[in-house]
């Protein structure tokens, strides 16, 4: 965490956790109470609805638009903040979107949640898979480490997805109560789990910049193919998505399951993760490029067959 997410912390403040996905639930069962409010990025990942739930929380949208360069808007967010709001969920490099917040923005939405008192949760799987930069952790801005629990994952950056393993950080107090609860939940992560963490963390470190670099390559090929299909795709900064609008198509999940019906090509449905701009799909890049190539083809050939709107 020092050395790439500039994050001070002693062992006393993390906590290895069964995938991040543990310690998202865990963070949002221990700090919010039955009937308050999330705020949750929309298009975001539709598991922070289903721990929002298990929590006994209420969540609340806010939006990532295009026109925004789907940059969260502190201005919405203070608008959303109320008396229950306890806690508001940051995903940077985001999934669907490949967003990464910049820091000024990260900074104005720190400044709310310490004036109103809110926790913020900080969804950083993909902190290593970026292309333009180093993501910002809230954590490491003078506002953050008292008021931010950060959630990190070795699925992505380390390729180990089936092992799940993760670790979050925060202030003592808040992952003292963490420790205990997980106790109560999953006692501790694997043995051998762990050692398999201790090794991806100090071995040779290259095979992670071979990766990051092929994504990068990948979108660059994703976007230029699907700019020269006459498509406007969101160009990632981040994680392994392409997010791509289909203004004035028909919704988008029965675009995805015509997709998957007539050339066997699947895609995720913008709905899935919220569509405040309109109909969209999310398109993996874990992918060969040949495949990303096809499929981009295929989507292309669809839209053509749709009629005008």
């Amino acid at each position: 965490m020092q050395t790439y997410n500039q994050i001070a912390a002693d062992a006393d403040q993390v906590l290895i956790t069964v995938g991040a996905i543990q310690g998202l639930l865990s963070a949002a069962i221990v700090l919010v109470e039955q009937g308050d409010e999330i705020l949750t990025p929309n298009p975001g990942w539709p598991n922070y609805h289903q721990l929002i739930a298990m929590a006994g929380a209420r969540p609340v949208a806010y939006d990532l638009e295009v026109r925004n360069r789907f940059q969260p808007d502190p201005d919405q967010i203070a608008s959303l903040v109320t008396s229950r709001t306890k806690m508001i969920i940051l995903n940077s490099p985001s999934n669907p979107l490949g967003t990464v917040i910049d820091p000024g923005i990260i900074d104005e939405i720190l400044a709310i949640a310490e004036h109103r008192g809110i926790w913020v949760l900080s969804d950083e799987c993909y902190d290593q898979i970026s292309f333009d930069g180093v993501p910002v952790s809230p954590a490491s801005r003078p506002a953050g480490p008292e008021r931010t629990i950060t959630v990190h994952s070795f699925s992505k950056t380390y390729a180990m997805t089936g092992f799940r393993l993760g670790y979050l950080n925060g202030p003592r107090k808040v992952v003292s109560l963490l420790t205990k609860l997980q106790e109560s939940m999953v006692a501790c992560v694997n043995a051998p789990t762990q050692h398999a963490g201790i090794e991806a963390l100090t071995g040779p470190q290259a095979c992670v910049e071979q990766m990051v670099g092929e994504y990068k390559s990948r979108r660059d090929l994703a976007v230029g193919h699907a700019q020269q299909l006459g498509l406007e795709p969101y160009t990632p900064a981040g994680a392994f998505y392409l997010w791509l609008e289909l203004p004035g198509l028909i919704d988008s999940q029965a675009f995805a399951n015509e997709l998957l019906t007539r050339y066997r090509v699947a895609v995720a449905p913008g709905s899935t993760f919220g569509e405040p701009d309109g109909a969209a799909i999310r398109i993996s890049l874990a992918a060969g490029n040949d495949d990303i190539t096809v499929g981009l083809d295929a989507i292309g050939n669809l839209m053509n067959k749709l009629p005008a709107t």
